[in-house]
């Protein structure tokens, strides 16, 4: 993978440490006030859905390798990381076009949708081929229970190793051999965020 050996792999800065209000730290508290349905806990039948609400959001942008990483550089506005990808800019546009945004729209850039075909029906073919090419029963080991933040340490470490190859060049579309990638890791990711969000649903509302 880019940069797993290369002396340009970015390495952490031990000095700058994450906002203690992070995914890793909020997901156990949705999922407290979500699964608690009795009247001690306060909560309303809205505040419980917002709950969940919330979580389907974050299990699915923690799996997102750029909602893992500030990635720091010399430019004068990245000294403490460059946002997620998002003050990377590939093109100016209009509409510019982020790094954020382009790793956000690998699945619509590697399988565009078919003439006519609904929005349903598209999402419905996309997981299918995701499904059959990496089923549950091969990531069960990989499930991690509750482990938010060994999660959010798989994103940082793809981040790390595969987005910001030496290729990837600001003003420029990345190559059709880093959209393979980028894409390859983007189903891996879909299909074990899937599975780890099914089951984390399963032991906050299972018999």
């Amino acid at each position: 993978m880019w940069g797993a050996t290369s002396t340009e792999r970015p390495t952490d800065r031990s000095d700058l440490v994450p906002p203690t209000s992070n995914v890793v730290a909020q997901l156990p508290l949705l999922r407290a006030l979500a699964a608690c349905a009795t009247p001690q806990c306060g909560t309303t039948t809205a505040d419980r859905a917002i709950a969940l609400a919330w979580i389907l959001h974050l299990v699915g942008d923690m799996h997102q390798p750029l909602h893992t990483n500030a990635h720091i550089t010399s430019q004068p506005n990245e000294q403490k990381g460059d946002q997620g990808g998002n003050l990377f800019v590939l093109q100016i546009g209009p509409p510019a076009l982020r790094l954020h945004g382009y790793w956000d729209s690998i699945v619509d850039r590697s399988v565009p949708r078919l003439d006519g075909e609904s929005q349903p029906t598209y999402v419905g073919r996309v997981a299918a081929s995701i499904t059959r090419k990496y089923p549950r029963t091969a990531a069960l080991a990989r499930l991690r229970p509750g482990d938010f933040d060994a999660w959010a340490r798989e994103g940082l470490d793809t981040a790390k190793m595969s987005v910001y190859p030496p290729t990837l060049k600001r003003g420029e579309l990345p190559g059709e051999g880093y959209r393979v990638q980028a894409f390859r890791i983007a189903e891996a990711a879909i299909a074990i965020a899937g599975y780890r969000l099914a089951d984390l649903l399963n032991r906050m509302f299972g018999p």
